[in-house]
C-alpha cells in the first residue's frame, strides 16, 4: 500500500473517531481505570517520558536530529522532520479548540491544561518515531528493525504513559496516532519523492 494511500486510510480512521469517540466511552473508562496509576516506576517512566514529549522536550528532540541531518548533507530529511513536527503541533491545537475535550476527571499525576482530544504528546511522539525511524534507515539500512523497535517503543510507552498518569482517554491517544499517521506518511511520502527527483537531476 503506497503512502499516499495509507494516509487517507488514518486520516478517514481519525474522522471515524472524531465523530464517534463519545460511544467509546465505556472503553475508555475501562482502559483508563486498568492502566491508571500503578507502581511507582511505572509512574515515574510515564513522567520522564511526558517531560520529553513536552513541547519544549519536543523543541529540543527535533533540533538535535534536524542538525544531525544537516551535518550529514541531508537537508531534506531535517526540513522533513521539522516540517512533520510543524504540522504535529498545529493540527493538534486546532482540533482541540473545536473538539475542547475535558480531560479525565482522575487526579493528575503530572500536571496538564488544555483540552483532551486528540493527545498533543501521542501526536508528538508518533511523528518524531515515525520520521526518524523512517529518515535514519534511509542513512543506515542494516539497523533498520532496530530503529522500528526503538519507534514503536517511544510512540507506544508514550501513549501509555498519558494513560498511567490519568490526563487522556485511551480514544484520545488512538485518535493522536491515526492523525499523526495521515501527516507523517504524507511528510515522508513528500520526501521521497523531492530525494528521488534529486537524484534523477544529477544522473540527468
Amino acid at each position: 500500500m503506497s503512502l499516499p494511500v495509507l494516509s487517507a486510510v488514518f486520516l478517514g480512521l481519525f474522522m471515524l473517531l472524531l465523530q464517534g469517540y463519545p460511544a467509546l466511552a465505556s472503553l475508555d473508562a475501562l482502559i483508563g481505570m486498568a492502566l491508571y496509576g500503578g507502581n511507582s516506576l511505572l509512574v515515574s517512566i510515564s513522567q520522564l517520558l511526558a517531560v520529553l514529549g513536552s513541547p519544549l522536550g519536543s523543541l529540543l528532540l527535533v533540533t538535535l536530529f534536524a542538525s544531525w541531518f544537516y551535518r550529514k548533507k541531508d537537508s531534506a530529511a531535517a526540513q522533513a522532520l521539522l516540517a512533520g513536527m510543524l504540522l504535529c503541533g498545529i493540527s493538534n491545537w486546532v482540533t482541540k479548540q473545536l473538539v475542547n475535550r475535558p480531560r479525565p476527571e482522575l487526579e493528575h499525576l503530572l500536571a496538564a491544561s488544555g483540552s483532551s482530544f486528540p493527545s498533543g504528546h501521542g501526536m508528538s511522539a508518533f511523528t518524531l518515531g515515525f520520521l526518524l525511524a523512517c529518515l535514519l534507515t534511509r542513512h543506515y539500512p542494516r539497523l533498520r528493525i532496530g530503529w522500528l523497535v526503538l519507534a514503536a517503543s517511544w510512540i507506544l510507552l508514550s501513549g501509555l504513559g498519558r494513560l498511567v498518569l490519568g490526563v487522556h482517554y485511551f480514544s484520545d491517544v488512538l485518535a493522536a496516532y491515526a492523525l499523526a499517521a495521515a501527516l507523517s506518511c504524507a511528510v515522508y511520502d513528500c520526501y521521497r519523492r523531492r530525494v528521488s527527483a534529486q537524484h534523477a537531476a544529477l544522473r540527468g
